[in-house]
């Protein structure tokens, strides 16, 4: 039987490993699609230049401040995900992704006048 308990336990801490890179990954890609948004852009109107540069900006803005709020509520849906983990990745998802969103948001509206 002490096999068996350490076995699901080391699937568990395995499938939580799984889940906090995933967390960690995507506050790192809302924050640069957050911060880089502009330059990304100008990046894909050169490389495809059938995408407008105001289409750009507000897809590449609206998917970082998306994935900051879907994050947290993954998180919150999963049964796998301990309480002090989902506290952590809330807070840091509110105070960076506000940060970042109100920037972001400062830098679309800019565009759109």
């Amino acid at each position: 039987m002490g096999r068996m308990k350490r076995r699901k336990l080391r699937e568990r801490n395995e499938k939580m490993r799984m889940i906090m890179i995933f967390g960690f990954l995507g506050l790192i890609i809302a924050a640069i699609c957050g911060i880089y948004a502009q330059d990304i852009s100008y990046f894909l109107n050169e490389q495809f230049p059938f995408i407008e540069l105001s289409t750009a900006i507000t897809v590449i803005t609206l998917l970082s401040i998306g994935l900051y709020i879907l994050i947290p509520i993954l998180f919150s849906i999963s049964k796998k995900v301990k309480k002090e983990t989902f506290y952590r990745f809330l807070v840091v998802s509110g105070l960076v992704g506000v940060l970042i969103s109100i920037r972001s948001l400062f830098v679309w509206a800019m565009w759109m006048m």
